[in-house]
């Protein structure tokens, strides 16, 4: 992740140097001293990386080929959540999709995973401020939540 976070800096043509890297209390990077941040995930074939002059949270999952079990969903969805979620015939999609998108706010205010998701509800005012973009690729859910729209710049990269 480190290697990869130096590449979107240069590619930026941010300047930095060692000491300017340091890890937060929740193990999120960041630059000492620059207004840069940075988040990263990965599933299967795909990584998902990010760098914005404001706080930014990213997520990927592969959609897997198997039931996802209510007990999970309970883990997982707001109560609004949990009632769209038992109507929809195929569950995986919604569920992967609301994955994504609260992994992607958790790491987006650094309280990653501690965060019990089915308190996340994304119609609170503090939440729905903010901008969310989710999209499907192979068989792979992403998601980016951030304070601005910043998303019209993605770009793929093949390795």
């Amino acid at each position: 992740s480190f290697y990869l976070w130096l590449k979107l800096l240069d590619d930026n043509k941010i300047k930095y140097n060692n000491a300017s890297f340091l890890i937060n209390k929740n193990g999120k990077p960041y630059l000492k001293g620059n207004p840069c941040y940075f988040n990263y995930a990965h599933s299967g074939n795909y990584v998902i990386a990010a760098i914005s002059d404001h706080p930014i949270g990213v997520d990927v999952e592969i959609m897997e080929k198997k039931d996802i079990t209510d007990n999970l969903a309970n883990h997982v969805f707001t109560q609004d959540e949990l009632l769209i979620y038992k109507k929809k015939k195929d569950k995986l999609p919604f569920f992967y999709k609301t994955w994504v998108k609260k992994e992607s706010y958790v790491k987006y205010t650094s309280e990653g995973l501690a965060k019990a998701f089915p308190t996340i509800n994304f119609n609170d005012n503090t939440i729905s401020s903010l901008f969310f973009k989710t999209f499907c690729r192979s068989q792979h859910y992403f998601a980016i939540c951030a304070e601005v729209r910043c998303i019209d710049l993605l770009k793929s990269i093949r390795i």
